[in-house]
């Protein structure tokens, strides 16, 4: 290019995390601090080799610091919730077929952990630094993700072409519980479930602040009573516009054919996504 105007990367390296700092000085062979285009790349990220398999990815919402390892990922800083759609696409396409497995926070600021829990459902199994904080023992203890911002999740479902898997429960129902630890935990654990849809929770009755679709400001409780769910547990299967795409499961039902039943549920999910 012939502009002399620095490139975003260059503009923002005095604001570079910790981690991406250490890196640099210890660690970046010369010559190896300029952007390249990485193929399928999120637009708004700027990638930036350090070494090997290190990277420094630029968006404007913050940098994040990402390792590439035979097993998985390492992501140092999740920028803002904004941008963590794009943050876990451009991840996807340096590392194909690799899952996040360690997220790691340098500050409690927004630009650096906004989008801890969208990258959470990209599959991270170990977290550190204030994002076990953010998700609270509740979540950590459920190993699910409680939702915050569906406007966010919907981008995130339309990148993907995938349905939005929600769980509504209220605290001290044991069905609830049977159902998250027997069938929903160990799908949103398993990558290949990472294809098939986005799984998220809601609390009946909460006054918790909650994001709808449309981007207003609701509650949990708000959310649920919209959306006619009284009875827990109560999953609901829906588009990234917020639609129904089956009926509700509500209940556990027969627990020795619940899983088909999450199955049959998902499946009509993608089929209404994509079309098919």
């Amino acid at each position: 290019m012939s502009s002399n105007r620095p490139s975003r990367a260059a503009r923002r390296r005095s604001g570079l995390p910790l981690a991406a700092l250490a890196l640099a000085l210890f660690s970046v062979a010369p010559g190896a601090q300029q952007p390249v285009p990485v193929a399928g790349a999120a637009p708004s990220i700027e990638v930036v080799p350090v070494r090997d398999n290190v990277f420094l990815l630029v968006g404007p919402g913050g940098n994040t610091t990402v390792q590439v390892g035979p097993q998985g990922v390492l992501v140092v800083d999740t920028m803002t919730e904004a941008a963590a759609g794009a943050l876990v696409s451009t991840i996807e396409r340096l590392a194909p077929g690799k899952p996040i497995r360690y997220v790691l926070n340098t500050h409690g600021h927004r630009d650096h952990s906004g989008g801890n829990k969208i990258v959470a459902d990209a599959g991270s199994q170990l977290v550190a630094g204030n994002f076990a904080g953010q998700l609270g023992a509740a979540g950590a203890a459920s190993g699910l993700v409680h939702a915050s911002n569906f406007n966010a999740d919907a981008k995130l479902a339309t990148q993907r072409q995938v349905p939005i898997l929600i769980v509504f429960t209220s605290p001290g129902c044991h069905y609830c519980d049977r159902v998250k630890q027997e069938y929903l935990v160990p799908m949103h654990k398993d990558p290949a479930y990472r294809k098939r849809a986005i799984i998220r929770e809601v609390t009946v009755g909460a006054t918790t602040p909650l994001t709808g679709f449309d981007g207003a400001a609701t509650t949990e409780g708000a959310f649920a009573a919209a959306h006619k769910v009284f009875m827990v547990p109560t999953i609901k299967v829906l588009t990234p516009q917020g639609g129904d795409t089956g009926e509700a499961i509500v209940g556990m039902l027969t627990p020795d054919y619940y899983f088909g039943y999450l199955e049959a549920a998902i499946e009509e999910g993608l089929r209404t996504v994509r079309g098919k």
